[in-house]
């Protein structure tokens, strides 16, 4: 290979590698089938891209579709003091499922600024978090918030479970290692309901510094 092809291979690789790490911006969309994410919390899922390369400014997130989660992603803090807004693309039920977990399906694990608005053009609660167990003690918790979260909103969303156990509650404050805890959270008009005929225990549970 002559100088001027190995310069050009180099070059191509360079871009290839450049365009396969760009920061997310504008608007992704998560679903299966649909999505160019197939989940939130699996592997290539969008938890895990954000990780990696992070976000250069405000990012929406479109539900497309129903996901299956295995929550082994959680979204970690990134930098920027950017907003993250996770809504439905339309007005459809999408269902955010999770089963027979041995960790929590969704977990904001020092994220800042996460909005999740279950409503579409102004009404309705079209985002279901759905987790279950068939041993109703070993059901995690939907959704947690953990170390020093700051600025969540989770409106006008539907959290199902079949948890037993008060601390496996459909939203859990976890533990925080800051000075300042989990603060300036917003949950609001959110419904929380049972699994195939049995009823959760708890709606949200603290087990956390809080800072409302």
């Amino acid at each position: 290979m002559n100088k001027f092809l190995r310069s050009f291979a180099v070059l191509f690789m360079i871009f290839i590698s450049t365009s396969a790490f760009a920061q997310l911006s504008g608007t992704v969309t998560v679903g299966t089938p649909g999505g160019a994410f197939p989940n939130f919390t699996g592997a290539g899922g969008l938890f895990q891209a954000i990780n990696t390369v992070g976000v250069s400014s405000n990012l929406t997130v479109a539900v497309v579709n129903n996901t299956t989660e295995d929550g082994s992603n959680s979204l970690n803090q990134f930098t920027g003091g950017f907003v993250i807004f996770v809504t439905p693309s339309s007005a459809t039920n999408f269902i955010i499922s999770g089963t027979g977990l041995a960790v929590p399906m969704i977990t904001l694990n020092g994220a800042d600024k996460i909005y999740i608005e279950g409503s579409f053009a102004g009404s309705g609660q079209y985002l279901i978090f759905q987790n279950y167990n068939a041993v109703s003690a070993n059901t995690t918790p939907c959704l947690q918030l953990q170390e020093d979260v700051r600025g969540i909103a989770i409106r006008n969303c539907i959290f199902r479970s079949n948890a037993s156990v008060n601390s496996n509650s459909s939203i859990r404050l976890g533990s925080t290692t800051g000075p300042l805890g989990n603060d300036s959270l917003y949950i609001n008009n959110n419904r929380f309901e049972g699994i195939n005929a049995e009823r959760y225990n708890t709606a949200i549970y603290n087990s956390s510094v809080l800072t409302l």
